[in-house]
């Protein structure tokens, strides 16, 4: 996604999708984005978005725009609802990118962002490795592993932490079970272990969990041992 396919408007006026009417001075993949954005919140009561890909889109004010929209949908159900104070508190919206690109957060253009470095960072304490790769010690493993407020994150509502995400391709990002028993060499029962310690950290560190269907179970051979 360019950023012109953000920003760039037509010279002739086209038909907006959520008025049903022509507009003047349209972008349409920006406006096929908030389209679908308000049937999602009006007619599902949505309650949490998560963008794809964000460093992918290119667009930033669209990704700010997107997530103000969001927000302003979200503060009129829960007005219309007449639940009072606190709309803000009770509704996220959320970037997944491998790369972390904090200067979102710092940028108000989102809310949170997948935090892959919890990932990486629990992999290795959970394995035993002396240090993850670019830290000193395993203290400081451990520490930026439990607390993202050391990684740059300013509290806990900025970073989805998780162990394994839907993209499982690579080292370091299959399956805990499979990444424990096929690639780590470790026996089922000493790798299920370090599942429950992982899931242990994942479940009591700052920030928000996120956990891969089947990962609980260790991918379902926990329930079968």
């Amino acid at each position: 996604m360019t950023s012109w396919l953000f920003g760039g408007r037509v010279s002739a006026s086209g038909y907006d999708p959520e008025s049903g009417m022509d507009h003047p001075a349209l972008v349409p993949a920006r406006q096929h984005m908030y389209t679908q954005l308000t049937r999602w919140m009006t007619d599902f009561n949505t309650d949490g978005v998560r963008i794809d890909s964000v460093e992918n889109i290119a667009n930033w004010d669209f990704i700010q725009g997107f997530k103000d929209r969001a927000r302003a949908l979200f503060a009129q159900r829960w007005a219309t609802q007449g639940l009072g104070a606190g709309a803000d508190s009770h509704f996220l919206v959320v970037g997944e990118e491998l790369s972390v690109p904090l200067a979102l957060l710092t940028q108000n253009r989102l809310d949170g962002l997948w935090n892959d470095h919890f990932r990486v960072l629990v992999r290795a304490a959970v394995l035993g490795v002396t240090a993850a790769e670019g830290e000193p010690t395993f203290e400081w493993t451990v520490r930026k592993a439990i607390d993202c407020r050391n990684l740059g994150f300013t509290d806990g509502t900025q970073a989805v932490n998780y162990i394994t995400s839907h993209d499982v391709e690579g080292p370091g990002r299959e399956r805990l079970y499979t990444s424990f028993t096929k690639f780590a060499g470790f026996a089922p029962a000493d790798a299920i272990r370090r599942i429950k310690l992982a899931f242990a950290c994942l479940l009591t560190a700052v920030g928000v969990p996120m956990i891969l269907a089947g990962e609980e179970f260790a991918d379902r051979t926990l329930a079968l041992t």
